[in-house]
């Protein structure tokens, strides 16, 4: 039965727990060690104490009966509460705990929380006569009850204390962790940045390489074509050769041909001219046997009307 009644108050008072309230600085196991040696040392006394207190309320113009009779037994019960509170710090021997202030203060208030949560009030006599409302009423205490309570609700402050320190912990290790992640994304858009710019150099690297390929391709087209004309230039070089070597040596003959020869007889030794000049009237110079004056690179035979070689003209001596 008293477990039942330590769970249910337990319940009420835990409830009313505000974290803000508690204070980390209070040694509450040391507080929770005296009360219980408190209770072992008294745990043969008698414990339970009746106390009886009466209340005379004066009825108001607009109180009905019933208005009365609430008002008078909340105040008896106010009463009773208060000597309850100093029945019970006088049997915790309060005054006597070496605490602060503040632990003293933090017990009055739970001893006060607990026995408005355990105080059964029972009427003894209740008089009405219209102005105003009489009541007695009595209640009967367990101070060990009410300090296995108090016992119960320190440990929780206790622990409720702890939790509050490792939030705080908590809390200052979150902004530790989100310091560290502001700096994470800082260096990872850092990171990005750098990733981008040296992609960006990747991609203008790997345009310049295609370019010097394309151009070491272009390069190497246009040393081939460059052989090539060098070839077909050497080509036309030795046939300019070759014809100045013809000349030459045409020309040598034709300083060789006699005067009076005729014109076939020189075909036939020194080949064609290559220009004629001084053509008949009606004859082009296709017909080369028609033409007074044939050169051989710049020797000139001159013939006769007869055709035959009158004389050589350019060559040396």
């Amino acid at each position: 039965m008293r477990t039942l009644l330590i769970t249910l108050l337990l319940s009420f008072v835990v409830l009313s727990v505000n974290a803000n309230d508690i204070d980390s600085s209070i040694s509450y196991e040391e507080i929770i060690t005296k009360i219980n040696d408190i209770n072992i040392a008294k745990k043969n006394n008698l414990r339970v104490k009746e106390i009886i207190k009466e209340y005379t309320y004066n009825v108001g113009d607009d109180d009905s009966k019933n208005d009365a009779r609430k008002n008078a037994l909340s105040q008896v019960k106010v009463l009773i509460l208060e000597e309850t509170g100093v029945f019970v710090e006088s049997y915790l021997e309060l005054d006597n705990l070496r605490s602060d202030n503040g632990s003293k203060q933090i017990i009055r208030e739970e001893i006060k929380n607990l026995t408005a949560g355990i105080v059964k009030t029972k009427i003894l006599d209740e008089k009405y006569d219209g102005e105003t409302f009489y009541i007695k009423a009595s209640v009967l205490v367990d101070p060990d009850s009410v300090s296995e309570g108090i016992s119960e609700i320190l440990k929780i402050r206790a622990n409720q204390g702890e939790i509050d320190k490792l939030q705080k912990l908590l809390q200052t290790k979150e902004s530790e962790i989100d310091i560290r992640s502001n700096e994470t994304i800082a260096l990872q858009k850092k990171l990005t940045k750098q990733m981008l710019t040296n992609e960006a150099k990747e991609k203008e690297i790997s345009r310049l390489n295609q370019l010097l390929s394309n151009a070491k391709t272009s390069l190497n087209e246009y040393q081939k074509d460059e052989k090539k004309i060098q070839k077909e230039l050497t080509e036309v070089t030795n046939k300019i050769e070759q014809i100045k070597d013809r000349i030459n040596k045409q020309n040598k003959k034709a300083c060789l041909v006699p005067k009076g020869a005729k014109k076939y007889e020189i075909v036939n030794t020194i080949g064609e001219p290559d220009d004629v000049q001084g053509c008949f009237q009606g004859y082009s110079q296709r017909y080369k046997d028609h033409c007074e004056k044939w050169y051989y690179g710049s020797i000139l035979l001159d013939f006769d009307e007869t055709k035959l070689l009158k004389y050589v003209l350019g060559c040396k001596k």
